[in-house]
C-alpha cells in the first residue's frame, strides 16, 4: 500500500524542462511523455536510493505554457492546484516543472503565497530540453541538459525529509546549488546560471540533503486570494525612462527598481534650485530644469500621490545611508522596500500577492 511517505506530486506548468521536440524539430509539451522521461527513463535507472520506493503523481496546467508567456492568469491557475487540500496529505513533497525566464517571479510569488504548508515544495528547471524523438519515435536524451541531475536532486532532497519551504533546486555550470524560492534572482541574459543571497550547495550529488533548514511562517495565504491582480506595475530605471509616458489606469501599486548603488533618477537640478545650494535630498519637482522634470522620480510620485497609488522601491535599504535621490524619493513619499537582499522580483511578487487578496491583509 502507498503510503504519503513515498508518493512526490508533479505539477507540471511548461517551460524548456516540458518540451519535446519532434522529428521536424517543432516542440510540443505532453504530461504523460514528460513524466516518462523524468522517471521511468531516467529516474529508475539512477542509483539513487530511492529509485524504487518513490511513486509519482502528475498534475499540470492546462494549457501548459513557456514560462515567457506567464501571466497572472497562469499564477491563479497554479494556486487552483494547491487550493486542493489533499495534495498537502497525500504526498511527502511536490516538484513544480517550470520554465527558466520568469523562474525568479513564480518561486517568489509561491514561497509567499504558500507559507505555512506542511510539506517542501521543489522548483526544477532545466537549460535544455531533455532530449528528443527522432522520426522512428525513438526518444534520445540530451546529455547536455542538466533537467535530469536537477529532478533526481529535487526528489532526493524531499524523501530525504528537507524542511516544509519553498526551493529552487538548480545545477549550474560549476555548483548544484539549492535555493529559497523568495530569495533567487533572475537568471542573467546570456548565462545558463542561477544564484540567491544565500544559495546552499547539494552536500552529495548522489544522495541530496542539506545542511540548512529554515523556519516558515503561517500565513497560507493561497487560501485567502480570490483572483490575482493585474494592477500592480513594475518599472525598471534606465535612462530617458519617460514618467509622463506611463499609463496608471487601473494601477493599484508600483514597484520600482533601483540602481546598483540603489539610486533613482531625481533630474538635474535649475539655475534657482542650484543657487539656493539645496541639498538633492530636498529636490522638489519645481527645482528641476524642465525638460528633465517627466524624467524625474519625483514627476511619478506625484502623480502617484494624487491617485492614491503606492509606490515601492526595492532593492532598497532604509537601513543604510541612501544615495541624495533615493532619500528624496523616499521623503517624497516612496515606500522603501526594507532589506537589499530582498529582490525586486520578490518585490514585485509579494506586492501582486497583496493586492490580490480577499482582504488585502498583508504586505
Amino acid at each position: 500500500m502507498e503510503t504519503q511517505k513515498d508518493k512526490i506530486c508533479i505539477i507540471m506548468t511548461g517551460g524548456t524542462i516540458c518540451s519535446v521536440p519532434d522529428a521536424q524539430g517543432k516542440n510540443y509539451s505532453d504530461a504523460k511523455t514528460t513524466n516518462t522521461r523524468l522517471t521511468e527513463y531516467y529516474f529508475k535507472k539512477t542509483n539513487s536510493p530511492f529509485k524504487d520506493s518513490v511513486k509519482f503523481d502528475i498534475k499540470a496546467l492546462a494549457p501548459d505554457i513557456l514560462s515567457e508567456n506567464m501571466t497572472a492568469n497562469a499564477w491563479g491557475d497554479l494556486l487552483k492546484i494547491f487550493r486542493d487540500e489533499v495534495i498537502f496529505d497525500d504526498y511527502k513533497g511536490i516538484i513544480v516543472l517550470h520554465g527558466t525566464d520568469t523562474l525568479a517571479y513564480t518561486s517568489a510569488f509561491l514561497s509567499y503565497a504558500l507559507a505555512g504548508i506542511k510539506i517542501p515544495v521543489c522548483m526544477v528547471s532545466a537549460q535544455q530540453r531533455l532530449g528528443e524523438i527522432d522520426e522512428k519515435g525513438e526518444w534520445h536524451p540530451n546529455p547536455k541538459t542538466n533537467g535530469y541531475a536537477n529532478f533526481r536532486a529535487a526528489v532526493e532532497l524531499i524523501m530525504n525529509s528537507i524542511a516544509p519551504n519553498v526551493y529552487v533546486v538548480y545545477k549550474n555550470e560549476s555548483k548544484f546549488l539549492v535555493h529559497y524560492g523568495e530569495h533567487l534572482r533572475q537568471c542573467a541574459n546570456f548565462s545558463n546560471d542561477f544564484h540567491s543571497c544565500d544559495e546552499m550547495p547539494i552536500l552529495d550529488v548522489n544522495n541530496a540533503k542539506l545542511a540548512g533548514k529554515k523556519a516558515q511562517s503561517e500565513a497560507c495565504l493561497y487560501k485567502y486570494v480570490s483572483d490575482i491582480t493585474k494592477g500592480v506595475l513594475l518599472l525598471q530605471p534606465y535612462t530617458n525612462l519617460n514618467y509622463a509616458s506611463v499609463n496608471l489606469e487601473g494601477v493599484k501599486a508600483v514597484v520600482h527598481g533601483t540602481y546598483h548603488s540603489e539610486s533613482v533618477c531625481i533630474g538635474r537640478a535649475n539655475e534657482k534650485c542650484r543657487a539656493s545650494g539645496k541639498a538633492q535630498e530636498d529636490y522638489e519637482l519645481s527645482d528641476i530644469v524642465n525638460e528633465d522634470r517627466p524624467y524625474s522620480i519625483l514627476y511619478l510620485l506625484e502623480e502617484c500621490d494624487k491617485r492614491g497609488i503606492p509606490v515601492i522601491l526595492a532593492p532598497c535599504d532604509k537601513e543604510t545611508a541612501m544615495y541624495g535621490t533615493t532619500a528624496n524619493a523616499c521623503k517624497r513619499g516612496a515606500i522603501p522596500v526594507g532589506r537589499s537582499d530582498v529582490t525586486l522580483e520578490a518585490t514585485y511578487a509579494k506586492t501582486v500577492l497583496r493586492y490580490s487578496l480577499e482582504n488585502e491583509i498583508f504586505y
